[in-house]
């Protein structure tokens, strides 16, 4: 007798960056679960202008995950606010993303995704919900991190909830807080070498290279020092 394959439990949405974060989530989704996953890549345009490595970085991490783990369901959209000095925060911006994502899967389905996630580390947790020094630039060209510290996460839930207006939203289902070499590790080194880590990303003649300044850059420098 040919053994059905078993109906996902859950169908979860994960918004993927190109970074070490989500690519865990991600990749722990295929591995652990047997949840219809649904992957959701924002083309942010902006003058930060690391949209390019990222996508490249996601395009790489796609076809690893497909090849190694198992299938899932893959959509992208662009936000381009490259003529603008204001940024917003990426992760509103992400946030109204994927109700669009989730409200495109129900329209072809007929079902909504039950929730939906963002990746974070233990290191950097607090971009979630509170300011962070890098958001971008206020029209006269001052650091935004001069606005007061904000909660971000109404702000994140209240994005979502607007674009899937007039359905109810996937529920915002927060990780497990791991320091980022626990991500690491758990990805593999084929994996991470797959990722764009580096927020302002320096362009060459031969691609992309990591600035070195942002703060990613610097935890990344202080995970692998620490390693070798």
């Amino acid at each position: 007798m040919t053994k059905r394959p078993k109906k996902p439990k859950f169908t979860r949405l994960i918004m993927l960056s190109g970074g070490i974060d989500s690519t865990f989530l991600l990749a722990q989704a295929l591995r652990e679960t047997e949840d219809l996953v649904l992957v959701h890549h924002v083309h942010l345009i902006n003058l930060e202008g690391r949209h390019r490595a990222e996508a490249h970085a996601c395009k790489k991490i796609v076809e690893y995950c497909r090849r190694n783990y198992r299938d899932f369901v893959y959509t992208e959209s662009t936000v381009d606010r490259s003529g603008l000095y204001a940024m917003g925060y990426d992760v509103i911006t992400v946030a109204s993303e994927a109700g669009i994502a989730a409200t495109n899967h129900l329209l072809e389905t007929g079902g909504m995704a039950d929730f939906w996630m963002l990746g974070f580390n233990l290191e950097e947790a607090h971009d979630a919900e509170e300011e962070n020094d890098e958001v971008g630039l206020s029209a006269s060209g001052d650091q935004a991190a001069q606005r007061p510290a904000t909660n971000r996460l109404p702000y994140i839930l209240a994005a979502i909830a607007a674009t899937c207006f007039p359905n109810a939203p996937p529920k915002y289902l927060r990780p497990i807080l791991q320091p980022k070499r626990e991500l690491m590790d758990y990805m593999g080194q084929d994996l991470v070498d797959l990722c764009w880590t580096c927020r302002r990303p320096v362009r060459t003649d031969q691609g992309f290279h990591e600035c070195g300044e942002c703060k990613t850059c610097k935890l990344m420098i202080s995970i692998r020092d620490n390693k070798s």
